[in-house]
């Protein structure tokens, strides 16, 4: 068993969050994702596109999702790396590396040259920024955020500074709410 432990200064004293993540919860493929038949050919596909936006509602499976997609991409003999707020399922094959601030990593990601770079989540603009420069260096950059909806999120990312043209050049990704 893994635990997610946090700390925050609260107004009533230190909180503590603390998340119990089984062993057993270990990433499937693609299928394990129980999208219908069409999404998950969908996604599939995708993910041979330069630019990747995989957005889910909160709480809805976004760490299964990127779990799934970077399952699949270890398979594909390309270097993966991952950027993650916290690593929530190890998978063989890929490079996932903790991290909040993705600025300090540039420079280093620039020496290790990732086939794919992903994201999860992307929250700030430098996120953006080095999954632009990754996709116009002639590779790939998965970016998975949480929001209600594709037009939410499309429009959180245009926000951030992406043009809407990267955006209509990539595939997008977006999961139903979860019932």
């Amino acid at each position: 068993i893994r635990f997610l432990v946090a700390t925050l200064p609260s107004i009533a004293g230190e909180t503590l969050f603390v998340e119990c993540i089984p062993e057993s919860c270990e990433p499937g493929d693609l299928a394990s994702l129980c999208l219908f038949k069409d999404q998950a050919e969908h996604l599939l596909a995708a993910l041979n596109q330069p630019l990747v936006v995989s957005l889910t509602p909160h709480k809805g499976g976004a760490a299964a999702t990127h779990g799934a997609i970077l399952e699949t991409l270890a398979k594909s003999n390309l270097k993966v790396l991952s950027l993650e707020r916290w690593v929530q399922r190890v998978v063989p094959g890929v490079i996932q590396l903790e991290c909040e601030d993705v600025s300090e990593l540039s420079k280093s990601l620039a020496v290790i040259e990732p086939d794919v770079l992903c994201f999860n989540p992307v929250h700030d603009r430098s996120s953006l920024d080095l999954a632009i420069q990754t996709v116009l260096a002639g590779r790939r950059a998965v970016i998975s955020a949480e929001a209600p909806s594709a037009a939410h999120g499309l429009t959180w990312l245009c926000q951030l500074g992406v043009l809407p043209e990267v955006l209509a050049d990539g595939a997008m990704v977006s999961h139903p709410p979860a019932t």
